[in-house]
């Protein structure tokens, strides 16, 4: 398959909104953009080419949006190959579906233009800097070996009210769905849910590419964000993150594992608000500029994104 990386894709069976698109995205990019009337068209590009980034449409004739992105998936992840998905259907379960489908991105209808040239800006920064070949899994560490880990610390505070006027098991399902969730995002990013005793839930991925765990912790906090809001459930379960890195001595055992690292990943997390990711300073400086920009610049207003020391 050819690596045409400087080759916008733009997928959607409205002719206007395609020429209008091809023509803003020209004011912004210097790179070619090619336009598909269909899903079956793009396929066809597809088996050949691989673009730097796509524009996919939801309602699309034939083969929908969805199942394109499906097909898309099965041969570049995320990283390898951004999608950015719009579609006039807002509703959090789509929104949330799309996003697990394999998404880097939702933008709905009417197109903000500016933003989602910014948007597109972001991604396409990204993907260089995480085609490396990924790591051993988790699961295949050797017990005593010390090993460079990132913690991905989920801090989840559960509203009083709420868990007030239900019972402690329908509190502990929605946790555990929760978890369900966000473990399934983790996966696509290399990295492995831990729980321990009396302990919120933490992410472990290993190697030297942060930046796979930065994108995950901006994309579990987006969907969560995205969710609750529609659902008018805002303040039931309250989430935030923290990032830190460092040598540690693996053990099989959660419960034993002793960490620098994943003790100040639960400090950064254990903060007052929502929606925050705080992330430590070496955690940042070892990020990739693209990285470092991803951090700053990616994501939606509501997210609030600190340094700590």
């Amino acid at each position: 398959m050819s690596e045409n990386n400087q080759t916008i894709a733009i997928v959607d069976d409205d002719p206007v909104l395609l020429e209008i698109l091809q023509r803003a995205m020209a004011g912004y990019f210097t790179m070619p953009i090619l336009i598909f009337p269909s899903g079956e068209d793009y396929l066809q590009f597809f088996e050949k080419n691989k673009p730097a980034i796509v524009l996919l449409d939801a309602g699309l004739p034939g083969i929908s949006g969805l199942e394109l992105l499906g097909k898309i998936r099965e041969v570049y992840s995320r990283a390898e190959l951004p999608v950015i998905f719009i579609s006039a259907d807002a509703d959090s379960a789509h929104v949330v579906k799309v996003l697990e489908s394999g998404a880097n991105d939702f933008t709905g209808k009417p197109l903000d233009l500016p933003v989602l040239a910014a948007r597109m800006r972001v991604h396409l920064s990204i993907p260089a800097t995480l085609a490396k070949p990924a790591p051993a899994p988790v699961g295949q560490l050797v017990e005593g070996q010390k090993y460079r880990l990132t913690f991905l610390y989920c801090q989840v505070a559960v509203d009083r009210t709420f868990a007030a006027t239900r019972q402690g098991s329908d509190v502990q399902g929605a946790l555990t769905r929760l978890f369900d969730i966000y473990s399934k995002t983790v996966e696509r990013y290399k990295g492995q849910l831990w729980l321990r005793k009396d302990d919120a839930g933490f992410f472990v991925f290993q190697g030297d590419d942060l930046t796979a765990a930065l994108m995950c912790a901006l994309e579990l906090l987006t969907t969560n964000i995205i969710h609750e809001i529609l659902m008018d459930r805002s303040q039931v379960l309250v989430m935030n993150l923290g990032i830190d890195f460092g040598e540690t001595v693996y053990r099989a055992d959660p419960a034993i594992l002793q960490s620098d690292a994943l003790n100040h990943s639960a400090h950064l997390a254990k903060t007052e608000g929502r929606g925050k990711l705080r992330i430590s300073k070496r955690f940042y400086e070892q990020l990739s500029q693209a990285g470092q920009r991803y951090f700053r610049e990616s994501g939606d207003h509501m997210l609030h994104r600190s340094i700590v020391e």
